[in-house]
This record gives C-alpha cells, sequence and structure tokens, in this order.
C-alpha cells in the first residue's frame, strides 16, 4: 500500500490506533458484514487486542449478508431487537427518512453502553463522515466511538482483501455498491429498485405495516395521514424517493423472523 510522508501504510496507522486505545476489558466491536467490517476485524486481529464482536440485527439485513456472516464469522454475537423495524412502523413511527432517522436509534445503535466500540467508519463515504474523528465520545448513547480505518479509501479496502484472502459477501461480485439495511432512506432510487426486485416479500412487509399504522391511527399521531391519500401512495413515496411529498420533521430466504417459532421477542 502507498505510505505518507512518515512511511507508514494505512495498515500501519490502524494497528497504531488499536493499540493505543485498547481498554483493559477490550473493544466493544460492531460488525456489520460488509466490507469495512471484515478488514476492520482482521486488523484487530494482526494488533493482538482484545475484543468481542457484536452484530446488530435490523431485521431489514439482507439474506446473503447474514448467510456470510454465519458461515464465516462464527464468533460475532447476535443482538436481537426488542421489536422489529415492522412493529416499530405500526406501533410507534411510521416509515423512516433521512430527517427522522428512528430506525439507526432503534435497531443499530443499542449495544456498547460504557464501551469502546470499534467501527468502520471512513471518511471518504460521505461529506458528513469526513467531519468524523479516530476518537468520539458520545453522551447520548454513553459509549466512545472508535474507527480506526477513517483514513481508508474503497481502493485499499479492497486491495488488503485480496492481499489477505479475506471472504467477504458475494453481494458485491453482484453489483451491490452497498451491503446495509434494505430500502434505507440514504439509498438512491436505483439502489430500492433492485431492492425491491430482489427482496419482494421483505418490501410486503413494509407495506403491511403501513397499512396496519394507517387504520390504526389517527391524523394527528400519524404525519403521513396529513401528506397522503392511502397507505399505498404512502409506500410508494418512500420507494420512489419523492421528497417533495414526504412527511415533514415535524412531528425469500431469511424474514424477519428468522430465529425460529421458538423465539419469545415480538417479532409481530
Amino acid at each position: 500500500m502507498d505510505t505518507n510522508l512518515f512511511g507508514d501504510t494505512p495498515v500501519d496507522l490502524s494497528l497504531t490506533i488499536l493499540r493505543e486505545f485498547e481498554p483493559p476489558e477490550g473493544y466493544y466491536g460492531a460488525f456489520s458484514g460488509g466490507k469495512d467490517s471484515v478488514v476492520l476485524k482482521r486488523l484487530v486481529e494482526m494488533a493482538g487486542v482484545k475484543c468481542d464482536w457484536h452484530y446488530q440485527v435490523t431485521t431489514l439485513d439482507p439474506p446473503p449478508l447474514m448467510e456470510f456472516i454465519r458461515d464465516f464469522h462464527r464468533d460475532v454475537k447476535w443482538e436481537k431487537p426488542k421489536h422489529s423495524f415492522y412493529w416499530h412502523i405500526r406501533h410507534r413511527h411510521g416509515l423512516p427518512s433521512r430527517t427522522i432517522r428512528w430506525c439507526c436509534h432503534e435497531l443499530k445503535e443499542p449495544g456498547g453502553e460504557g464501551r469502546l466500540v470499534l467501527t468502520g467508519v471512513r471518511a471518504e463515504e460521505s461529506s458528513q463522515r469526513r467531519g468524523r474523528h479516530v476518537v468520539e465520545p458520545c453522551q447520548r448513547l454513553g459509549k466512545t466511538f472508535i474507527s480506526p480505518i477513517l483514513h481508508w479509501t474503497t481502493n485499499q479496502i479492497w486491495q488488503f482483501i485480496k492481499e489477505e484472502n479475506l471472504p467477504y459477501c458475494r453481494l458485491y461480485d453482484e453489483g451491490w455498491k452497498r451491503v446495509g439495511c434494505c430500502f434505507c432512506p440514504f439509498a438512491h432510487e436505483d439502489e430500492i429498485a433492485r431492492t425491491l426486485a430482489a427482496w419482494p416479500r421483505m418490501a410486503e412487509r413494509i407495506l403491511d405495516a403501513c397499512r396496519y399504522a394507517w387504520e390504526h391511527s389517527t391524523d394527528e399521531q400519524l404525519l403521513a395521514r396529513r401528506v397522503y391519500s392511502s397507505p399505498e401512495e404512502w409506500f410508494e413515496a418512500y420507494l420512489a424517493r419523492d421528497r417533495q411529498k414526504r412527511v415533514s420533521p415535524d412531528q425469500e430466504v431469511l424474514p424477519f423472523d428468522q430465529f425460529g417459532e421458538d423465539d419469545d421477542s415480538d417479532y409481530s
């Protein structure tokens, strides 16, 4: 890999960060199953630091991604949410948006309280992440985030994966640029269309949840009822990324019940 003015490669810098901030109890590793998480997990092994890995199940995860984690990362603990994405639509929040991202708070951010949390965040990914720091305390969540690969480029990520011969989710080879939550508010319209074609049952579950919320809520309780004429129109606008009509900030392989009938969590 390329080196900086001091002769350090991205790997050298990441190993230094990991060793410098290692807490006595070890890190809490946030593992998503994506390419960045795969690289970060390997770097932790190379650094020789302690870390327990956790995968926050969102109930909107692409089935091939979940299969990859189960097959190649058996040491990762699956953290199941108390309620599914669909339950939250029905009973609490409605659909998420870029300005109302309740899904992150409810499904992705739990876990790691009081710990140093390792993340695969990279500055190159977005303008917002370019403003991030390697070490970021978060009082709201009661944890501190450590981002050892913040300085890595996408090309360096793939170069490292090839050099280390690391397995990765097959979705990347099938043309997917991101393997995060399906129907994410930040996904582009072409990604939404592809996801809809790949996992239509998941989309149908979301629409069913919208219908339930619509039927069991008043206009005061559900802002979408003030903007759209039906739950179908509401859902179609969500899929089409119709920002003009979206509610304002004022206000099929592995389905979501993938853990089996014996699971007593409320995923209804």
